[in-house]
């Protein structure tokens, strides 16, 4: 059975305590997530206090996913002192948010430097995950990489540069298709037929092709028929993450129908 999480993202910009207030609103059952998806950044950025919140509410029963950072971090830059640096500003949050065992860590893959080599920031690249995997394991979490938006140098954008890093590590590493940044490429439906064994997270949101909109579904032109449809065929049993900050709790509602109307 799939886990649905709604990412705080549409309290943006309130506080961190109008996040918990939300978290904590009595909503109707059909409207109501499985789990609450937290990002360290922006006003609900991790903290020591702010992660003793969280932990009562999942003392009392609230579950939770969790989101890297969305401010660049240089995991491959030639820089020695500024790689070590973005790692371990990663793996902090990591340790951080481990508090609360959350059900997914969520990270973003790395930028492509400039004047650089393409295999040896590949491979580069490719031992990065690894050991942000191996690191996340050893403290009781699950790291998964999400496809990045198609554009700034970002690496992994495409199914091609997944499907290698799989095939040249044998990597145990999920992924996070996220469905937004997907169809800013058009590569939306080629994801799931390529990838979706691969798949442990969807980033649910919708836009028009053009800006990451974070759209409500069916308000964009991703083909949700198509996606879902596929992902249920395939018995996908992870978790959706509703990354809308258009009317979120319709979200949960209309995703709950159509993963249970077999699309």
């Amino acid at each position: 059975m799939n886990v649905i999480s709604l990412s705080v993202l549409f309290v943006w910009p309130r506080s961190f305590e109008q996040m918990i207030e939300e978290i904590r609103k009595d909503r109707n059952l059909e409207e109501l997530p499985d789990a609450w998806d937290i990002v360290d950044d922006g006003p609900t950025k991790f903290s020591k206090r702010r992660i003793i919140k969280l932990k009562q509410l999942a003392e009392s029963g609230y579950k939770f996913t969790a989101h890297c950072p969305f401010r660049p971090l240089d995991f491959i830059n030639p820089d020695d002192t500024i790689r070590k640096e973005s790692l371990n500003k990663l793996m902090q949050s990591m340790y951080d948010v481990s508090e609360l065992s959350p059900l997914v860590y969520v990270v973003h893959p790395s930028d492509f430097p400039n004047g650089k080599a393409v295999e040896d920031v590949k491979v580069q690249h490719f031992e990065f995950l690894e050991k942000i995997f191996d690191y996340a394991k050893s403290i009781g979490i699950n790291a998964s990489v999400e496809n990045h938006i198609p554009r700034n140098n970002h690496m992994f954008t495409t199914p091609k540069e997944f499907l290698e890093f799989y095939e040249r590590t044998g990597s145990q590493m999920g992924m996070t298709y996220d469905t937004g940044h997907a169809n800013l490429n058009g590569t939306s439906k080629e994801f799931v037929d390529k990838l979706e064994k691969r798949m442990v997270v969807v980033h649910v949101h919708d836009n028009n092709g053009m800006e990451d909109e974070h759209l409500m579904i069916g308000k964009g032109n991703i083909d949700w028929a198509y996606i879902i449809g596929k992902l249920n065929k395939e018995i996908f049993s992870g978790i959706y993450v509703i990354e809308s900050i258009q009317e979120p709790f319709n979200c949960v509602k209309i995703l709950k129908k159509m993963i249970n109307d077999g699309l």
